[in-house]
């Protein structure tokens, strides 16, 4: 399926082991119409459709794109620390820069923010980090750092 470009495959990377992981993939469709074919019409993902139409753009602008995957250790409901994985929708490079993407439908409620922003929080290194949403929001940077922006600028923009 991949040879025939119906399909793209984004490897799994552990952040902190700056590594691959093996047997851990994500595919993502060419083409959303696709998708939608395959899937004969009844699944509309939009949070899904908006992160795979987001790595195709990517993709297309010849960036290297894979799923991040980092360890954090953090207080249960029990009040212990426990080791949680968390995943950063994208891990985004090529020769010259480095970027992570977190990908969302919105961040109307500070819970879904907290959300989105947790595993970008526990990325420790200096590269650019960004939320991309599907509202109309202005341009703006948290105190920690983090970008946030709707899909449409970041796809209108080179970031």
């Amino acid at each position: 399926m991949e040879d025939a470009f119906l399909f793209q495959t984004a490897k799994r990377f552990d952040i902190r082991g700056k590594d691959y992981l093996s047997g851990q993939r994500k595919h993502y469709f060419s083409g959303l119409g696709l998708r939608n074919a395959r899937l004969n019409y009844r699944q509309f993902d939009r949070p899904r459709l908006l992160e795979n139409a987001v790595y195709n753009e990517l993709a297309s602008r010849g960036y290297s794109v894979d799923v991040g995957r980092a360890q954090a250790r953090v207080k249960n409901a029990a009040g212990k620390l426990a080791t949680k994985h968390m995943e950063s929708d994208f891990v985004v490079h090529d020769s010259e820069k480095k970027m992570y993407i977190q990908v969302a439908e919105g961040l109307d409620d500070s819970g879904k923010k907290e959300q989105e922003m947790a595993s970008l929080l526990h990325i420790r290194d200096g590269f650019p980090k960004y939320i991309l949403v599907d509202q109309d929001v202005p341009t703006h940077c948290t105190e920690s750092g983090i970008r946030i922006m709707s899909i449409p600028d970041f796809l209108l923009k080179d970031v």
